[in-house]
Formats: C-alpha cells, sequence, structure tokens
C-alpha cells in the first residue's frame, strides 16, 4: 500500500477523506467518526513505499482524496475547443496537478491534451465526440494519461 494507492481507491469510490494504518491498511469515509487529535503513533513505513509514513498502530494518517471523476476523451482542436480556457502548459503537467488548477480557479471541469496542456470550464465549449485518441503520456508522470494531439481527456472536479 501506498498513500497513492489508498487515494486513487478512495477517490474511485467518491470518498473525500482516506487514511491509512499499520503500514498497509487503507481506510476511507466521507467525514471523521470522531474529532480527530495529533498523533506521534504514525512512525509506520508504508509496505509499497518505504519513504512515506502510512500511519501506525492504533493510529491513522488522515488525508483529503483526489475527488475527480473521468468523463472521456474527446476530440478537440483549435477552432472548437470542448473546453475554453488554458490554464497550464508544463512539461511536469499530471491529472492532479492540472486538477489542482481547475480548483483553484474555480472550474468545475478538466481537461489534459498533447501530455503537458491543462484546460478548463464550467461546461463543454462544444459538444464533443469521442476519440480513442487520449493516449500521450503525461509529462509529470509517464504513467497518467493526458490526452494526445487533437484529443483531450476530461475530468469533472
Amino acid at each position: 500500500m501506498t498513500i497513492e494507492t489508498c487515494s486513487k481507491l478512495a477517490a474511485s469510490q467518491g470518498f473525500p477523506l482516506f487514511g491509512l494504518e499499520y503500514g498497509y491498511e487503507c481506510f476511507a469515509g466521507y467525514s471523521y467518526a470522531y474529532s480527530p487529535s495529533p498523533s506521534t503513533g504514525c512512525n509506520m513505513n508504508c509496505e509499497g513505499n518505504n519513504s512515506e509514513i502510512c500511519g501506525g498502530g492504533n493510529a491513522i494518517s488522515v488525508y483529503t482524496a483526489s475527488s475527480f471523476r473521468f468523463a472521456g476523451c474527446f476530440s478537440d482542436d483549435a477552432n472548437s475547443r470542448v473546453l475554453p480556457n488554458l490554464i497550464g502548459n508544463s512539461v511536469g503537467m499530471t491529472v492532479e496537478a492540472c486538477a489542482q488548477l481547475a480548483r483553484v480557479w474555480g472550474f468545475s471541469m478538466f481537461g489534459l491534451e498533447a501530455g503537458k496542456e491543462c484546460w478548463a470550464g464550467n461546461a463543454y465549449e462544444y459538444y464533443p465526440k469521442s476519440s480513442d485518441q487520449c493516449v500521450a503520456a503525461c509529462t509529470g508522470q509517464n504513467g497518467q494519461l493526458c490526452g494526445g494531439w487533437g484529443s483531450i481527456s476530461v475530468y469533472y472536479v
């Protein structure tokens, strides 16, 4: 278990909070079961990544989950953008980084294109046409897909 793995599990089920305990247990929920208090007991390394801390014995490391949902892959071009606002263009782009930019700017949707472009809006600018060309690796994390050339991966925040 890693922090990222637990975060993805929680987000995929729509939970805004997640926590890790005993180095390998992942918990998620909508709210705290009781008022949390600081603990010095979060001292166990994550089994999946020894550089991360995943709680401890009777102590849980609590985080906010990435809460975004994939809407689809769509054709996109300069004359009919699916989402109208370019809010990021970085060689370090990831899905999470684009989601964070969209939240900061107050948008409810975001999309990634060409591996490094982050687009956003509150509604589709044009009715999107489905595409199967979202195959470009994110420049900030090769294991993630960030649209394609002429195709955009769209998410809801």
